[in-house]
């Protein structure tokens, strides 16, 4: 596998990518330069989509991390949306990123 298919959607200037299921599939490498190359330069908030993304791992949700501040270096912020019903989600992320740096949302909405 050479890309992880990231779906993007942009309304004004939010930037919408939604995270496949990852359980198996790709590397954090991978995944960090899928997300990357989806951005478009019109946007300026990044929201990723990861109610659909499975099973995030630690190295996964160190990606994500790194992914919000690379965003963040550039003048976009980012933020997290995990499916609030995943605990084991929850957990990763705040492991990964205790201080609470990248925003994270439990809706879209």
């Amino acid at each position: 596998m050479d890309h992880v298919a990231i779906g993007g959607r942009l309304v004004g200037d939010v930037l919408v990518l939604s995270v496949p299921d990852l359980t198996g599939a790709a590397g954090p490498d991978l995944l960090a330069e899928s997300l990357t190359a989806a951005v478009v330069p019109a946007a300026r908030l990044v929201v990723l989509d990861l109610r659909a993304a499975g099973m995030v791992s630690v190295h996964t949700g160190r990606a994500l991390v790194l992914f919000a501040r690379g965003c963040a270096d550039r003048g976009v912020e980012c933020a997290l949306v995990p499916d609030p019903a995943d605990k084991a989600a929850s957990a990763v992320l705040d492991l990964v990123d205790p201080s609470g740096v990248v925003p994270r949302f439990g809706t879209l909405g």
